[in-house]
């Protein structure tokens, strides 16, 4: 194989693009705004042509929504006028319905970058060199002289 046609090096962990993509991720699932959620019910009023229901209505539209990002908020005010076929204002459940397995795999994903964090920030473990290892037990004497 010549230098040309060598294949990449695998990238090596860092600590830090980890730790910056954590924070990217748990800004993707950070609750929005009582005013974005009044931006998107109103959005969704004027797109349907329906009449937005009165502030007493919409109150635990503001209290249960305010939980969910924004941006998932307005994914699912866009799909819900794509497949919508009557004026009507959706109900809570409509929306929230079309977010939750975006949340879900969103938090997921930053489960999972966590876990794998974790992982790479556990030292080797060398079974042949058990006194340098502080997080495993010695091995019993028998299977040390073997190693001696």
């Amino acid at each position: 194989m010549t230098n040309s046609q060598a294949q990449p090096k695998p990238q090596k962990f860092s600590l830090a693009q980890v730790n910056k993509e954590i924070a990217e991720l748990e800004k993707g699932i950070q609750p929005t705004t009582i005013k974005e959620v009044n931006k998107v019910l109103v959005y969704i009023a004027t797109t349907m042509r329906c009449v937005l229901p009165p502030r007493a209505a919409l109150i635990p539209y503001y209290d249960i929504l305010k939980d969910y990002p924004a941006d998932l908020l307005q994914v699912a005010a866009r799909e819900y006028i794509k497949r919508s076929t009557y004026q009507k204002f959706p109900l809570v459940g409509d929306l929230i319905s079309k977010i939750e397995d975006d949340l879900n795999e969103r938090k997921r994903w930053l489960r999972n970058r966590k876990q794998n964090k974790n992982y790479h920030n556990q030292p080797t473990i060398k079974y042949y060199q058990p006194q340098n290892n502080k997080n495993t037990k010695s091995f019993p004497s028998r299977i040390e002289k073997l190693f001696k």
